[in-house]
């Protein structure tokens, strides 16, 4: 007999057990289903992982204040951490290749609206590397500027909810002053110099939109002048590297500028952590798991197995007759042996099929619900990657060879048992 006729014989049987064939197949479907799915969209959570930490750590770099290794260091002085004098020595030494990313608590401050209304803000001192590196989004204007804080002019960056709540509709806000009242009661103007754009989804509490506190950005030195003193020490500070320069090339300077610095400093150093490096480590840990969540999706195939095999030992004992009449007629061990394997085998690959067909829609269900959940996430949701809803080539031949070898496996038991059977005895079952 042909391979051909042998899948006639097993398509005649599952057919004449319809309902006991499709619920032995749903185990195997589910199964299936579930790898399909898993791997079709580790890759988009693979991706969007990487997106994420390569998008959040462009081109910047960390310096901490570390303890030398090995030198049991005692608490920190202040001599000892990195100081804000240090920023215009790097700037000398490697012109244009260092932004600092320095942000420091100010106050809170309120201000009248043109309703005449009192809002609420958070008023930060930040350097010229500050919105780079927080990926703040300038929507009008532009960024402050470190001109702005070496002149210590009073220019200010606000949010675009500010905007609204300020200023009435249409009012171009650039050029604009705003006047903000200090903790102390003391009230200090600012040039609205650049709008930066708000997660519409950051202030659930807020019942109204001037309920929204927003924060209100000005030149780190301007801070410095309107309250008389300001933070110069650190324990770590990030730089926004210049795009056009080699990354290696501005972990070497970074590393020999605070060498340098730390000459001489028995306990501390300043260690330079590029963010960057952690991308290909967080890629790798990613995709482990993705193939660890697989591997217990698939475990279930184990099960699936057993239950394929339980129904084929069933089968046979209602079949003892037709295998005898099969056998004394001239079929030979090996006929009745590759019949009923590949009846099992038909079971577990009718059941892959479908359990590919049903992880496709598992991926465009959940495609469907990404697309309206990422709406939420305002900035955030181009970190999102392109959902896969199709499965690769590799994973359908993968899942479909899995298939059948697990129908192999559990139909190989119950068609030796079959294939051992003596025709007679057979004949002779009631």
């Amino acid at each position: 007999m042909s391979i051909l006729e042998y899948l006639k014989l097993s398509l005649v049987s599952l057919r004449s057990n319809r309902m006991r064939s499709v619920l032995t197949m749903i185990g195997i479907i589910v199964g299936i289903s579930s790898i399909v799915t898993i791997s079709t969209l580790g890759i988009t959570i693979k991706d969007t992982v990487t997106n994420m930490v390569y998008y959040q750590s462009l081109n910047t770099f960390q310096v901490y204040m570390a303890g030398r290794p090995n030198s049991n260091p005692p608490l920190p002085e202040l001599a000892d951490r990195l100081q804000y004098d240090w920023l215009a020595d790097l700037e000398k030494d490697y012109p244009g290749e260092f932004k600092p990313a320095l942000n420091n608590f100010m106050d809170y401050v309120h201000a009248q609206t043109y309703t005449d209304e009192t809002v609420t803000g958070a008023l930060y001192a930040v350097t010229d590397g500050f919105f780079q590196c927080e990926k703040k989004v300038i929507t009008e204007g532009r960024e402050l500027l470190s001109s702005d804080s070496s002149r210590q002019k009073y220019t200010a960056v606000v949010a675009d909810v500010f905007v609204q709540q300020y200023f009435d509709s249409g009012t171009n806000p650039l050029g604009k002053t705003i006047e903000l009242e200090l903790g102390d009661k003391r009230h200090v103007k600012f040039t609205v110099v650049g709008v930066y754009k708000t997660n519409p989804y950051e202030y659930p509490g807020a019942s109204g939109l001037n309920d929204k506190e927003t924060e209100i950005y000005i030149p780190y030195e301007t801070a410095a002048s309107v309250f008389g003193s300001i933070r110069r020490a650190f324990t770590h500070i990030n730089f926004v590297g210049n795009k056009d320069i080699d990354r290696g090339t501005l972990i070497r300077h970074l590393t020999d500028f605070f060498e340098k610095k730390y000459i001489g400093r028995q306990y501390y150093y300043g260690m330079i952590y590029d963010l960057q490096a952690d991308a290909a480590a967080t890629e790798k840990v990613v995709s482990l798991i993705i193939v660890i969540v697989a591997g217990i999706a698939a475990f279930s195939l184990v099960v699936a197995g057993i239950g394929v095999m339980n129904i084929m030992l069933v089968s046979i004992s209602e079949r003892t007759k037709e295998i005898g009449l099969r056998k004394s007629i001239g079929a030979t061990h090996r006929n009745v042996l590759i019949q009923f394997a590949l009846e099992a085998v038909t079971i577990c690959l009718l059941g892959g099929l479908a359990g590919i067909l049903f992880g496709i829609l598992n991926c465009h269900l959940i495609a469907y619900a990404v697309a309206r959940f990422s709406s939420s996430l305002g900035e955030y949701s181009t970190y999102i990657a392109e959902v896969a809803t199709v499965p690769n080539f590799f994973t359908v031949m993968i899942t479909i060879g899995f298939s059948c070898l697990v129908g192999l496996i559990s139909g190989l038991y119950p068609a030796m048992k079959a294939a051992r059977m003596n025709p007679i005895d057979a004949l002779r079952t009631e």
